[in-house]
């Protein structure tokens, strides 16, 4: 079995880290400007422990993986088993659509027919080697 990370693209990065810091602020300027009132700082603190540790949990967690027959997409919650035989394109994409990716760098795969998913593996060139298509988007068995 073969796992690969998702790309991160530095903008969205630090479109992330930068909300994280946002959410610090509002528990910086409460410790600061105003007598520290604990259940307020708790509350605060909380909230940014909870949505910092969610962020970093959504990077970490974000990854596709390729057994013989299929590919498994892992992003949070999200789970997709999408079998090889199923695809019917794999095409290069910047579409800033949502999808399991944190990179516009993306393939856009097409399977089962009408359904399509976003994503962004690292090593595009060995992912899609290893799932069977070619940098063109045609399937290597074809």
């Amino acid at each position: 079995m073969r796992i690969y990370r998702s790309k991160i693209d530095m903008w969205m990065a630090a479109v992330l880290g930068g909300s994280c810091l946002l959410v610090l602020s509002i528990f910086v300027v409460a410790l600061l400007f105003k007598r520290p009132i604990w259940p307020d700082l708790i509350l605060s603190g909380g909230f940014f422990a909870i949505y910092a540790g969610f962020i970093i949990w959504l990077f970490l967690a974000t990854k596709y993986q390729l057994s013989e027959s299929e590919m498994i997409v892992h992003a949070g919650l999200y789970k997709v088993t999408i079998p090889f035989q199923s695809i019917q394109s794999v095409v290069k994409s910047n579409n800033p659509l949502a999808g399991p990716a944190f990179s516009l760098d993306r393939l856009e795969i097409t399977y089962e027919n009408t359904k399509t998913i976003l994503i962004s593996p690292k090593n595009q060139d060995q992912f899609l080697a290893d799932i069977g298509w070619d940098t063109a988007g045609r399937s290597e068995g074809s």
